[in-house]
């Protein structure tokens, strides 16, 4: 029974990578001091209703089924691609834009040479790249924890 979840989930996973399924959201991130907004932590949601209700599930599948580097890419593309639609924005703004990556891609040599190309492509050469910024997730289940007495 859970083998047939697993197949399930994988196909599920290989729909979203390969159709590319992924929209971004963003999450602003506020100064607790004065109440303005420092950045955009970009945030991802699946576009087809049935696959992945749950984004961490999704990101659990990807790491299992060694994914995680595909679903990644797909993420990253349309936060930089909706990003760029909206340039005018970040152009001149102190606001920053925060992509979260997975330890295991980060310190990828492909990521490193991929990354570059993909900002480029997604959002031209006249911007501003200052305001990414990437910071390193870790997704782990959390455990609740007894209180010992």
């Amino acid at each position: 029974m859970t083998q047939d979840i697993m197949i399930t989930q994988r196909e599920k996973l290989e729909t979203v990578i390969e159709q590319r399924l992924i929209y971004p959201v963003y999450q602003p991130i506020v100064s607790l001091r004065d109440g303005k907004v420092l950045g955009y932590e970009a945030l991802s949601r699946v576009s087809s209703s049935g696959l992945f209700d749950n984004i961490e599930e999704m990101f659990r599948c990807a790491e299992r089924e060694e994914k995680i580097w595909e679903l990644e890419q797909v993420c990253r593309r349309a936060a930089l691609r909706e990003i760029a639609e909206q340039k005018e924005y970040f152009d001149g703004q102190k606001a920053r834009l925060f992509i979260n990556v997975n330890p295991k891609v980060l310190r990828d040599e492909k990521f490193q040479q991929v990354l570059p190309v993909s900002i480029w492509n997604a959002m031209g050469s006249k911007v501003n790249v200052s305001f990414l910024k990437l910071q390193s997730v870790r997704r782990q289940k959390m455990r609740r924890r007894s209180r010992q007495q």
